[in-house]
C-alpha cells in the first residue's frame, strides 16, 4: 500500500511557502516527500507549534532516499524537537539490489522497511537510525549463487562506491546445492560493506542484523549458546559478551580511511581490547570443552571422536579478523 501511494502521490512542486496551512496542504497531497514535510515542519515551528512539527517528522525518516538532502535536514530538525531522537545517530546506508530482489515492484519500500526494523531491533544497544539514502540496482547474473561470487558481481557491476555510509547489497538467489556455498550473509569485520541473502518477501532479516553486528565488532558465539551471533541458530537475543563490544563501538563512523579514521578515535582502546579478549577467551573455553568431549567419545567410536575433535579445533575466520 505504501509503495503504491508513493507512486501515486509523487514529488511535491518545489514552491516554498511560510504559510503553515498551505504547507500542510502540500504534505497531504504528497505525504512521502521529505521536502514537503520539512517545509511544513519549519513553517509550524516558526509559529511556535513545536509538537505539531515534531509529529509531522516522526517515523518518516525512512523515506530519505526520495530526497536525501531534505531527508537528512528533517532528521536533524527532529533531533532538536524530540528527546528520544536527539540521542540517536544517523547512519546513512546505500542499498543495492540484484535482479531477484527487484523482481517485486515494491522492492524499494521493502528495503526501507528492512532498515526501519533493524534500527528498532538494535536501538537499545546502538541508538542509531540506519537510513537508506540511495537505492540502486546491480546485476548478479552468472554468479551461481555463492556469496563470494555475488560479491564479485556486485563490485564489478557498481564500479564507484559512495565514500561515506554503509554499503549494503541484497540478493534473493537461493543457496547453491554444492558444499561450501551455504552462507546467508557476509560483512567486512569493523568495515562498512555487507551482503545479505534475503528470503523471498522477507521484511525482517535475522541475517541482516547478524552481519550489521559484525560491522560493529561482534564475533561469532559458540553454536551451543543462544545468541543472534550464533550463525547456525535462530535466537534473536544478543549475548552479554557481544553486547559489551558493540556498545563500546556504537560511536564508530563510516567514511574513508579504514579503522584508523573510523574506529580508533571513537573508542576506549583498553576497554575494547578487554571486551574482545573476553569474547575470545569464552570461545577458547568452549573449544576446550569440545576437545574433552571428543576424548570421551573415543571410548565408543574413534571416528566419532575424530569428527568431534575437528569441529572443536575448527577456527572461525571471524575470530581471526
Amino acid at each position: 500500500a505504501n509503495a503504491e501511494l508513493v507512486s501515486l502521490t509523487g514529488r511535491a512542486p518545489r514552491r516554498p511557502t511560510a504559510d503553515p496551512a498551505e504547507a500542510l496542504r502540500v504534505v497531504k497531497a504528497h505525504p512521502y516527500d521529505p521536502w514537503a514535510r520539512l517545509q511544513a515542519a519549519r513553517a509550524l515551528l516558526a509559529k511556535g507549534l513545536r509538537e505539531r512539527a515534531r509529529s509531522l517528522l516522526a517515523n518518516h525518516t525512512w523515506f530519505a532516499d526520495l530526497d536525501p538532502a531534505s531527508g537528512l535536514a528533517a532528521f536533524r530538525l527532529l533531533q532538536r524537537l524530540d528527546e528520544h531522537w536527539a540521542r540517536k545517530r544517523l547512519v546513512p546506508v546505500h542499498c543495492y539490489a540484484d535482479e531477484t530482489v527487484r523482481g517485486s515492484p515494491y522492492w524499494q519500500m521493502r528495503l526501507r522497511v528492512l532498515w526501519a526494523a533493524l534500527s528498532k531491533s538494535l536501538d537499545p544497544a546502538l541508538g542509531a537510525a540506519f537510513v537508506p539514502v540511495s537505492l540502486a540496482p546491480f546485476s548478479s547474473s552468472g554468479s551461481g549463487g555463492r556469496l563470494a561470487s555475488i560479491q564479485q558481481a556486485f563490485l564489478s557491476s557498481v564500479r564507484t562506491l559512495p565514500a561515506r555510509g554503509i554499503i549494503a547489497a541484497f540478493s534473493e538467489l537461493p543457496l547453491p546445492g554444492r558444499r561450501g556455498g551455504g552462507s546467508l550473509g557476509q560483512a567486512q569485520y569493523l568495515g562498512r560493506r555487507l551482503l545479505v541473502r534475503l528470503n523471498p518477501g522477507e521484511v525482517q532479516s535475522r541475517t541482516l542484523i547478524h552481519e550489521m553486528l559484525h560491522i560493529y565488532g561482534a564475533v561469532h558465539i559458540n553454536p551451543d549458546l543462544d545468541s543472534i551471533m550464533n550463525p547456525s541458530g535462530t535466537s534473536l537475543e544478543l549475548d552479554p559478551a557481544n553486547r559489551r563490544i558493540i556498545e563500546l563501538l556504537r560511536g564508530r563512523r563510516f567514511g574513508p580511511g579504514g579503522l584508523k579514521a573510523n574506529v580508533f578515535p571513537f573508542v576506549d582502546h583498553d576497554q575494547l581490547t578487554a571486551a574482545l579478549a573476553q569474547a575470545l577467551q569464552l570461545n577458547m573455553q568452549f573449544r576446550r570443552l569440545g576437545v574433552l568431549e571428543a576424548l570421551e567419545a573415543k571410548e565408543s567410536s574413534r571416528f566419532l571422536a575424530s569428527r568431534k575433535a575437528r569441529e572443536a579445533y575448527a577456527m572461525d575466520p571471524d575470530l581471526a579478523s
